[in-house]
């Protein structure tokens, strides 16, 4: 379950970014540098499997010292803070 989530993190926010930096680089081109942009949409589903690969990797090398321990032991480590 938690590999799904840091998945479907990782994708909303790779999502989100490479929507952001397509929509800013066109809007750059256009007004502001006014030459046309021809740049593919195919850089959001990229930026969406990027974002969920690297949530993935990272959040699981975060987490493998919990991941390994019991919980038990994991709430009685954390009971007395």
């Amino acid at each position: 379950m938690l590999r799904v989530e840091l998945l479907g993190l990782g994708a909303l926010a790779g999502t989100l970014a490479a929507g952001a930096a397509w929509l800013m680089g066109a809007s750059l081109a256009r007004w502001v540098f006014e030459f046309p942009w021809t740049a593919t949409v195919w850089w959001i589903p990229a930026g969406a499997l990027c974002g969920a690969a690297l949530a993935l990797l990272t959040g699981y090398w975060s987490l493998r010292g919990v991941l390994s321990t019991p919980v038990w032991q994991t709430l009685r480590q954390n009971q007395g803070q």
